[in-house]
């Protein structure tokens, strides 16, 4: 345009909207003449469903004059499985070692972040590798167990798995991390 351009986005001066899964940034501003704006839109969904609405944005303080952007996105919630179950060594000779692989496959759409935590009376008889790590959509990872008893009595207990949505640009794999 020859002429500067006032833009407002009355929804989100307002405040969101309660439950409103988009918002932008600035909401409000001048766009100089010859000159254009680059406007952030965030998408921060509260349920995993799918989310659609429309932002009006105003020209000039004219409602008349306004564009409709449409915002479309699905909320995913991380899930992860480990196969083919449970972990069960055989009964394994004092000092000795054993190793079982397990497939540990993020089934979700979107990136996982996973960290394993062995509990304190475990961690000197069982290991995993790796640790910590981050899996791709559908992406799966070989995980090393590894048991080498220190003394002859029943090792038993669960190894939690804690997991959420990884941070945007985590995508490595930590591999090698041993408990």
């Amino acid at each position: 345009a020859d002429t500067p351009v006032r833009f407002d986005f009355p929804q989100a001066l307002a405040g969101a909207e309660p439950g409103s899964a988009f918002s932008c940034f600035p909401v409000s501003g001048v766009v100089p003449a010859h000159q254009f704006q680059v406007i952030a839109a965030k998408f921060a969904p509260t349920s995993a469903q799918p989310h659609a609405e429309t932002l009006k944005c105003t020209f000039n303080h004219q409602p008349t004059n306004c564009l409709d952007l449409v915002f479309a996105g699905t909320g995913c919630t991380p899930k992860l499985r480990l196969l083919p179950g449970n972990v069960y060594f055989k009964p394994t000779c004092i000092g000795a070692s054993t190793a079982r692989t397990f497939s540990l496959q993020n089934t979700s759409k979107i990136p996982v972040h996973f960290s394993f935590a062995v509990p304190d009376r475990l961690r000197p008889a069982i290991s995993v590798s790796p640790m910590e790590g981050v899996l791709k959509s559908r992406e799966a990872l070989p995980v090393e167990w590894t048991f080498v008893p220190t003394q002859q009595k029943q090792y038993a207990g669960r190894v939690q798995c804690a997991y959420a949505a990884a941070s945007p640009g985590a995508d490595e794999i930590t591999k090698g991390e041993q408990a």
